[in-house]
């Protein structure tokens, strides 16, 4: 019984970090994951939530609930997250050492190359984990407000507007520091502007941006191979007890994960330790996987977290063939417009800049649609290893 409530609560695990992970990314809207995310908040938390409120007001005038969302209180909730990451981890790893890696090690029978690969392979790949993540997680993101002038001018010349998603000319409403292209205030922290700003991770309680971006990276990586090797030699383990188990003659007959699944309800604490370990370690290895190849794709094509929403409304102008590039005649300045209905114009529509929607006179100059991805240039796209390189390699 104990073993089938522990299965349970790694795949409902599991799926709330995947409906998590995935629900917030603009390339999963209006997927089943983006729906699953809704559902989770909008049928589960919201309503949990919204009772608990009203308990608060009627019992205790609303105390619990101002106490619960103030500053000092968030900021501990905030670091429940990676705490609990810590927790979990180093537990499981303490149960891997005492419950998998003594089978593992007899199983290779004190073979040499096991003692390369423990030394070259696993003991680097959790130390490279613990610090990874705790960079990600302590790194300053890249705080705008923290910028020095000469270091400010340096990175406005490094990051260019380009005239479709970025604009000259702004500064942030909240902080009143300059808008430079490609940060974006922190709603969740709400306090700062971050370089390269790609999202914020509640994993880590930071921002991911231009100087931590790197070590998020990393982390994902090689959380990655932990989790997929981790369930290897859990396999391996189990594999290894089931070649030296008397099993009922009815399970012999059965296919071999058949015989494993009974190894791990029905025979030890050690087996069924490995089989959670191996479950968990094999649930959570695409998922995580899946979340690198994602940021791994946003590289290649030179786009943010972020910015990937605001690309997707470009797409959308370029689809219903409302978007357009003036080129100012002598200066050559180009001006990015869009058009909206308009009853009252000669042409029955008003061309608006994209960048404050305001009316533009499209005149002295050469007015061309947008008709594809073709006819529009990403500046910030250098190619996938330069991509790389800018994100692997911040000027400091």
């Amino acid at each position: 019984m104990l073993f089938k409530i522990l299965i349970f609560i790694v795949v409902l695990f599991s799926i709330a970090l995947l409906l998590i992970l995935f629900g917030q990314l603009p390339s999963y809207n209006e997927t089943f994951i983006h729906k699953g995310r809704q559902f989770l908040v909008n049928a589960i938390f919201l309503p949990i939530a919204s009772g608990m409120e009203r308990i608060d007001r009627r019992l205790f005038k609303g105390y619990c609930s101002r106490l619960i969302f103030g500053k000092e209180i968030r900021w501990l909730l905030g670091w429940f997250t990676p705490l609990f990451y810590v927790i979990l981890m180093s537990l499981c790893l303490n149960y891997f050492m005492v419950a998998v890696y003594p089978v593992v090690v007899v199983s290779y029978n004190c073979d040499p190359i096991w003692n390369f690969r423990f030394l070259f392979i696993i003991a680097p790949t959790l130390i490279l984990n613990y610090w990874s993540f705790a960079m990600a997680t302590l790194c300053d993101a890249g705080n705008i407000s923290k910028l020095s002038p000469e270091k400010m001018n340096s990175m406005e010349k490094k990051f260019k507007c380009n005239g479709l998603i970025f604009f000259d000319g702004f500064q942030c409403r909240t902080c009143l520091t300059p808008k430079i292209a490609r940060s974006k205030h922190c709603s969740t922290c709400n306090d700062r502007c971050v370089l390269l700003f790609d999202h914020h991770c509640i994993w880590l309680n930071n921002d991911v941006g231009y100087y931590n971006y790197r070590y998020f990276l990393i982390f994902l990586f090689e959380i990655s191979i932990t989790l997929g090797y981790g369930s290897y030699l859990c396999y391996v383990g189990l594999s290894y007890n089931l070649q030296r188990a008397q099993l009922p003659p009815d399970v012999q007959s059965q296919y071999h994960f058949k015989q494993l699944w009974f190894l791990m309800r029905e025979t030890s604490l050690q087996n069924e330790i490995m089989g959670v370990l191996c479950l968990l370690a094999g649930i959570l290895c695409p998922l995580v996987a899946m979340f690198l190849f994602e940021h791994l794709w946003y590289i290649y094509l030179g786009v943010t977290t972020n910015e990937s929403l605001k690309w997707d409304y470009i797409r959308q102008l370029i689809e219903y063939k409302v978007l357009f590039k003036f080129t100012k005649v002598p200066s050559n300045e180009e001006v990015f417009l869009m058009t909206e209905p308009d009853p009252t114009s000669e042409l029955g529509v008003v061309f608006k800049r994209l960048s404050n929607d305001e009316p533009f006179k499209v005149v002295s100059g050469k007015l061309d649609r947008i008709e594809s991805w073709d006819d529009l240039d990403n500046i910030y796209d250098s190619g996938f290893f330069k991509n790389l390189h800018e994100r692997m390699f911040p000027v400091m």
